[in-house]
């Protein structure tokens, strides 16, 4: 649950589609980072 690519700021975080995450970095600044989700996986019993 929530994994995926975001822009991370200090305190400000940006959920886009992975091709808009750098030109959106180039105006905002920010770091663009890929979070693994938690919860139940595939492999969970």
């Amino acid at each position: 649950m929530y994994g995926g690519k975001y822009l991370v700021g200090m305190r400000w975080v940006v959920s886009a589609e992975p091709g808009m995450l750098e030109p959106l970095r180039a105006k905002l600044g920010g770091t663009v980072r890929e979070l693994r989700g938690i919860g139940p996986t595939a492999n969970s019993s």
